[in-house]
């Protein structure tokens, strides 16, 4: 993003180095609407959603590709995906109550 400014001596969050945070305006730079992510977003995700069958898996499937289209400002195919992943986790946390407290916000 164009603007962004980091101060390269600000520390980084626990567990990681100043280094991490000066990366971030090159790894922000990625996220340019660019037509070749998306549609290996959408190869990679039909490969990864056939290869697996547990909800939890598919779930959070669902939600990195519906992150990366959006990325992409391809944001009703993201709002799909969004909304494929809210309904797997919906579905999770009525199956199993005990799971975190959070996970009732689905409901």
């Amino acid at each position: 993003m164009r603007g962004t400014h980091i101060p390269r001596t600000r520390a980084g969050p626990p567990g990681r180095s100043a280094g991490a945070i000066r990366c971030l305006p090159a790894v922000r730079s990625a996220y340019r609407p660019r037509p070749g992510i998306a549609a290996l977003s959408i190869r990679l995700t039909a490969h990864r959603l056939a290869t697996t069958q547990d909800p939890a898996r598919r779930a959070v499937l669902h939600l990195t590709h519906a992150n990366r289209l959006r990325n992409v400002s391809q944001h009703q195919n993201a709002l799909k995906a969004s909304q494929q992943a809210v309904d797997l986790y919906g579905e999770l946390t009525r199956l199993n109550p005990s799971l975190p407290q959070h996970s009732g916000l689905l409901t």
